[in-house]
């Protein structure tokens, strides 16, 4: 299964692939993702992956795909649920057209033929791409939302 989406960000490739290849400042924008390691193509690097910073998964992964300026891909999982992931890069009128995307193999995949799964996992990206965009073209961190007063319990 393959799920691709794209945003055309206000901002040169040069500037877009090094928030990408920075795997150290990802918490920075990505609402997610943090990446342990080192952004060379066949580099194995840790993925924590989630919403709630507290209780990422920590996955294993390797850079399969390291062109600067063009593009960063990373392949994902054991053989039998595998994802592999790609960032392209190409230049816009409105500065960078990046194209992400994402083919699922094995068992993973089947989990998104359910159409709420998978248009789930599209708002995700999107999600993401959007952060991107916004911590590229403003210098914006990402926040966590939190609460402006505890929860309690009756």
């Amino acid at each position: 299964m393959i799920i691709e989406s794209e945003i055309d960000i206000a901002a040169p490739p040069t500037k877009v692939w090094r928030t990408l290849s920075e795997f150290g400042g990802y918490p920075r924008w990505h609402p997610h993702w943090e990446i342990d390691g080192v952004p060379i193509r066949g580099a194995s690097v840790y993925i924590r992956i989630g919403s709630n910073p507290e209780k990422r998964l920590r996955v294993r992964a390797r850079v399969i795909g390291m062109a600067p300026g063009e593009e960063i891909a990373f392949q994902s999982g054991p053989f039998f649920a595998r994802s592999y992931e790609y960032f392209h890069l190409e230049r816009s009128a409105r500065g960078t057209l990046l194209r992400h995307t994402n083919k699922i193999t094995g068992l993973a995949a089947l989990q998104f033929k359910f159409k709420a799964e998978r248009e789930k996992l599209i708002r995700i990206y999107s999600f993401r791409l959007d952060a991107l965009s916004k911590y590229v073209t403003t210098s914006t961190p990402l926040r966590a939302v939190t609460r402006a007063r505890p929860r309690t319990r009756i």
